[in-house]
């Protein structure tokens, strides 16, 4: 049963006033928050569907003292941090894509590509590398894993500048009607720190951050059940684990679009180091150019141990918004047909997490996350020449899909980066459906089905 903080009770309140007539129906019916699909994640669910939907604390945390933690590290995330020696927030750079947490993550939601009068890239980073005979991409020998396009100062040239023109790429859905799709073109110029030679780059956009600690707490063997690298069970889908292999014991990789990272806290102090320039005691290594003497000075902390586990704190145990509308007939005649076109193969529905230590809030939790964390071979036209670990150029995460729906509200823009492809969602399945053409696995569908797929999509991951 939920356990309403005091900071979202308003929430809650216009919430319930709202959809009070189902919320009876469930209660008659003894259905718990907990173990419905409109309860994303569980009893963490929260009510705030307005512009901060994606930055509120899970519901069931019950401890004053926990609560205050989550405000503590979303001071910290929402922090414009500078390049002064002194201060709470100080030691960015001296190359960084972003002074802040929120400058990618806005609100905690997802990044978008460079619009308008945007100068330079808001939400999305930049990797770097080269490839050995294109079987793994190791650091670049000069410009390290990041090409970071802003300095701390005039007197501190940037790395480079990245570049993104988009290729249009249009088609038919099997009843005529038309899509398009945009392919990001990346290129790099002016190169301030030495010719790059022979190098690859992929751009990323920043993900949204709901549900992490969720994510966390699903259960390794969940994850190999529902490995199938060599498709055994013939349903032309071959999931696969990427084993993370940089620590004595390989983990299992969770975050990341090619599941690189195996926890909240690996992905967050890499982030912070890379893309702000902020070390930490578990981070102590420059972004700096090779050929550079900026970063000669002894390394040390920048943020301290406190303000990094409040940081990762918060981002554990941001709420998953709930799910509402979900009751039409279309809705569920698309779900049905989401199921039977084998999106849930990748996307899994429902999964009850595991015990999280230090986390009772996101442990042994009936979750929707609709995703299985695995890799996937997507095919080459949404392939980029990167790979990361084991995962290959072609392969890529199941991206979760819950709350995807409020990205237009909270984030302002309908644009979703699937792969290698930029698309609103109606023509995400135009995406997915190319991938899977170019693997022999995709049965063509008349439009008429698509469309309330699409519109399932919508609604059930708003």
């Amino acid at each position: 049963m939920h356990v309403y903080n005091s900071i979202d009770n308003k929430d809650m309140i216009q919430f319930l006033s709202r959809n009070l007539k189902w919320i009876l129906f469930l209660s008659l019916l003894g259905c718990m928050p907990g173990s419905d699909p409109r309860f994303p994640g569980g009893d963490t669910t929260g009510f705030d569907r307005s512009l901060n939907a994606f930055n509120k604390l899970a519901k069931n945390t019950q401890d004053q003292d926990r609560i205050l933690k989550f405000g503590k590290g979303n001071k910290v995330f929402k922090a414009v941090w500078s390049e002064n020696s002194e201060g709470e927030f100080s030691g960015l750079g001296p190359f960084f894509q972003s002074s802040s947490c929120n400058g990618c993550h806005f609100l905690s939601g997802r990044g978008k590509r460079k619009v308008g009068f945007e100068t330079k890239f808001s939400s999305a980073i930049f990797k770097i590398g080269t490839n050995e005979n294109f079987s793994s991409t190791l650091q670049h020998p000069i410009y390290g894993n990041q090409i970071q396009e802003n300095s701390t100062s005039p007197q501190i040239l940037p790395k480079a500048k990245p570049e993104v023109s988009y290729q249009t790429i249009t088609g038919q859905f099997p009843d005529g009607e038309p899509y398009q799709l945009e392919k990001p073109i990346l290129s790099v110029r002016d190169w301030n720190y030495g010719d790059p030679g022979n190098y690859v780059a992929s751009m990323r956009v920043a993900p949204f951050l709901i549900g992490l600690g969720l994510l966390s707490a699903i259960r390794e063997e969940d994850l190999k059940k529902w490995e199938d690298p060599d498709d055994k069970n013939g349903d032309g889908i071959s999931g696969r684990i990427n084993w993370i292999k940089s620590t004595e014991v390989p983990k299992i990789g969770r975050f990341g679009w090619k599941a690189s990272f195996a926890s909240v806290s690996d992905i967050t102090i890499n982030a912070l180091g890379e893309d702000m320039g902020i070390l930490n005691s578990s981070f102590l290594k420059s972004n700096c150019p090779i050929s550079t003497l900026l970063c000669e000075s002894e390394l040390k902390p920048e943020i301290s141990d406190s303000q990094l586990d409040d940081l990762i704190f918060y981002t554990m145990l941001i709420a998953v918004p709930v799910r509402v509308g979900i009751d039409s007939s279309s809705i569920q005649l698309g779900s049905d047909l989401f199921n039977k076109i084998g999106c849930s193969s990748c996307h899994i529905p429902q999964v009850k997490t595991g015990e999280l230590d230090g986390y009772p809030e996101v442990s042994n939790q009936m979750i929707y996350p609709y995703t299985d964390l695995l890799l996937h071979e997507m095919g080459a036209g949404l392939a980029d020449p990167f790979s990361e670990g084991s995962a290959g150029g072609s392969e890529w995460r199941t991206p979760p899909l819950w709350g995807m729906g409020l990205i237009p509200l909270v984030n302002q823009h309908e644009f979703l980066l699937r792969a290698r492809l930029v698309a609103p969602l109606a023509e995400l399945l135009a995406a997915d459906r190319l991938g899977r053409i170019e693997r022999g696995v995709f049965i063509d569908r008349k439009q008429e089905a698509l469309r309330p797929a699409i519109a399932a999509v919508h609604h059930l991951l708003v």
